[in-house]
């Protein structure tokens, strides 16, 4: 009713001991309170005297808001309660930058010609650099940070990618997710961040196999997550209407699973949230990508629930039938996947973990007398 985020239940959690000692403290005072007026009563002895009672109960609310101004000033002193989180993804950079990379902040007016007989593979080769389709907006995969550096999952794959090719990398912007076909088989770009496969896109485009299998979720507000939390409580919800991205395909898994609801083509999180959010009661998407703009837009959380078991398969797009390109991304794929790379990625631009080596406690036997390394 107040909307009351729901992670506020977790100050409530952890101050429960607390209060319920004050519960078992306050109800012991009500029974010898409570014992002592019925024997006083039962004797005769009860006397009733406006001015102490009056001073008593002056006394207690003076009490009552020094003790709530107090805590009040010593939580706003004491304790930092300044929202960080979207600092943490906004501030991450590049574990390793590995080439050389030139990024465009608009749409370049020419592509480079493509040599011709030549196939994608030999020209990026020939040419020496790595054309790369990007979203500015695509948290985790791809995105600017406060620094104005372009950063996420996928760009940093791409560094390791352009590495074991030996040639740089080249960023050029999409604006729309569904124009990225024409800028592949024109030769705008190489190859695109990931996209999630659906048999709408396989028709157009070509694909390298999947890196990831990406789970489905709803960025919702924070206050109404109890909502979305089960099959049950969402079907309870009337004239529910929910945002995704144009995906045809995943709009028809979502129909299957909720016919009740009608799914509403938005064009991005960001509209979703600063601009669609008052009509529509969710958006759906990958977890991954409800988890980052949910650092970023603390008021709003990402729920998977049970029933929403969608894995969507994420790979990059290629350029219609070259193959020769598509073979080498599949065995790359498959060495990334095996070396490591990919869940390192994974741990630190979706999980949020550092793989730092943790150092060992000081030892006199080791620090001092050098019995061991």
């Amino acid at each position: 009713i107040m909307r009351i985020p729901s992670d506020m239940f977790q100050l409530f959690a952890a101050t429960s001991v607390v209060n319920s000692h004050f519960g078992t403290l306050l109800s012991a005072m009500f029974t010898i309170t409570l014992t002592l007026l019925g024997a006083f009563s039962m004797s005769g002895l009860i006397r009733f005297r406006a001015m102490r009672v009056l001073r008593y109960l002056l006394i207690s609310v003076v009490l009552l808001a020094s003790v709530t101004l107090g805590l009040r000033i010593f939580f706003t002193l004491a304790i930092d309660n300044t929202y960080d989180k979207d600092k943490i993804i906004a501030g991450m950079q590049l574990m390793n930058s590995l080439v050389k990379e030139e990024v465009h902040f608009s749409s370049p007016t020419s592509a480079p010609a493509l040599p011709e007989g030549m196939d994608r593979l030999q020209a990026v080769r020939e040419r020496g650099a790595l054309r790369v389709c990007y979203w500015p907006d695509d948290l985790p995969l791809a995105y600017f940070n406060q620094q104005g550096d372009l950063v996420g999952f996928d760009i940093e794959l791409f560094h390791h990618l352009a590495h074991d090719m030996k040639v740089s990398l080249v960023m050029a912007p999409v604006v729309a997710h569904g124009g990225i076909t024409h800028e592949l088989n024109t030769g705008y770009c190489d190859i695109g961040i990931g996209m999630l496969i659906t048999p709408e896109s396989a028709l157009q485009a070509g694909y390298s196999v999947p890196y990831l299998y990406l789970s489905a979720a709803f960025l919702v507000r924070d206050h109404r997550r109890k909502d979305f939390s089960s099959i049950e409580s969402i079907r309870q919800l009337d004239q529910l209407r929910l945002g995704m991205q144009h995906m045809p395909y995943y709009a028809d898994k979502v129909a299957q699973r909720l016919p009740q609801a009608e799914v509403v083509e938005v064009l991005s999180p960001r509209d979703f949230i600063e601009n669609r959010s008052d009509e529509l009661d969710a958006m759906i998407m990958t977890a991954e990508s409800a988890s980052a703009w949910s650092l970023l837009y603390p008021q709003y959380t990402a729920v998977t629930p049970e029933f929403l078991t969608i894995k969507a398969p994420l790979a990059f797009p290629l350029p219609k039938d070259e193959e020769a390109l598509a073979d080498f991304l599949r065995v790359w794929i498959d060495l990334k996947q095996n070396d490591g790379t990919i869940d390192q990625l994974y741990r630190y631009w979706i999980l949020g973990k550092h793989d730092r080596q943790r150092q060992p406690r000081w030892s006199v036997i080791r620090d001092v007398l050098h019995w061991v390394e």
